[in-house]
This record gives C-alpha cells, structure tokens and sequence, in this order.
C-alpha cells in the first residue's frame, strides 16, 4: 500500500508501526520505508522469526542471586513472603536423607497440614529439633527459595489449605496464631523441589559434616 506523507490514511498507518503477534507466536513489524521514486511512504512488513516459539521460556527463578548487591534474606514467621523473592530457609532430616537429598534434589511429601509438597522451616532450631529419634543423627541443610506466588493460610479449614497450587500458588505459609497450628510454631511448604536450593550444611554429627559438604560441592558442579 502507497500512501502520501500527511494524509489521514498515512497517519493511520503510522499508528500501527508497533510490533504484533502473528497467529503462530511470530512477531512482526511493520516498518515505513520512503520510495525512491515517489517519494512516499510504503509500510513493509519484516517478520522476526528468532521470536518464534512453541512454548514460552521458563523465567529464571534465581536472577535475583545474580544482582550487584543481591543478600541472603531470611524471613521471621509471623511476615508475608514478597512474591518471586528469595528467602534462606532451613530443613532438619537425617544423615541418609541429607546425603539423599543433596545427590538427587528434594521430594514432596505427599501430604501434610498444608497438603502435597516440600516442608522447610524460617527458623533454625525448629530446624535442629525437625528429625526425631536419635539427636545425634541430625542434620541441618541452609536452603534458598523462591517462593513464588505464596499463600497465606490464617484460619482453621481454610478453603485452600491443601488445595493451594491448583489455584496458581507456588508455596504456602500458616499464619502464626491463626488457630491452625500449635502456638509458637510455624510451617511453610512449597510445591515444587526445583524451587528449592541446598546451599550449606550447617550442622551434622562428627565424621558426617565433611562428607556432606563434599557432596553439596560434587552437586553444585553439576
């Protein structure tokens, strides 16, 4: 199409020279371009087909590490994750299970107080007193997480206390005093392991804490 410049057809024209989407993801743009000969401006459409895709990329759930002045964060139990930030939380388990866990990732549990997913603690003694049995057994994992879109719980039977991520919630989180845990506790649980990264091993029985930390290198590197 061939337009003049000022008239009421070219200023239309003008105002789609913005990037669309084609019905197959592609985006296009169209751009004015002057005739040699006439003089007038003939749009042409370029389509960028590098911006084609099936499937959208996954958003890195750990840029914010990658931040000039990005600082571990932990968080106290009574306040409300941001959402998408990263917190330092803590996991108490065993010598098998740590050595488990830091070779092959977390796994949910396939159910709890706030249903299906991976239970961590905001606070480290809670953390320490977490594998019952022989104290002496314990072990303490520092963990970063991206919490995502996270959900409050603040009462008893609340209607999404187990049924949160199929309503588009990535972690959960019981308001302490709410009635649905014991006083002075407090719970959080996300859904997907792969939000989940082991970064120290802060505690372990003599002999064992080494060992584990080797592994935590050994996986880190891959």
């Amino acid at each position: 199409m061939t337009t003049e410049p000022g008239s009421p057809v070219c200023a239309a024209e003008k105002r789609r020279n913005e990037t669309e989407t084609s019905s197959q993801g592609c985006k296009i743009t169209r751009q004015p371009v002057i005739s040699k000969q006439s003089g007038a401006s003939v749009f042409a459409e370029t389509t960028m087909k590098f911006f084609c895709t099936d499937k959208p990329e996954e958003p890195n759930i750990w840029a914010e590490e990658g931040l000039p002045f990005f600082q571990e964060d932990g968080i106290e139990r009574d306040k409300e994750p941001i959402n998408g930030k990263i917190y330092v939380m803590y996991y108490g388990t065993t010598i098998d299970a740590a050595a488990s866990i830091l070779q092959n990732g977390f796994r949910q549990s396939e159910d709890g107080t706030l249903g299906r997913g991976v239970y961590v603690s905001r606070d480290i003694e809670k953390a320490r007193r977490a594998a019952f049995g022989n104290e002496h057994l314990h072990v303490v994992l520092k963990l970063r997480i991206n919490v995502g879109k996270a959900k409050k719980i603040d009462q008893c039977e609340h209607p999404l206390q187990k049924t949160w991520h199929d309503h588009g919630y990535d972690s959960a989180w019981i308001l302490p005093g709410s009635g649905v845990i014991r006083p002075g506790s407090e719970k959080d649980c996300v859904w997907d392991p792969h939000r989940i990264k082991v970064v120290e091993v802060v505690s372990a029985p003599r002999g064992h804490k080494g060992k584990l930390r080797n592994l935590l290198k050994a996986n880190s590197r891959q």
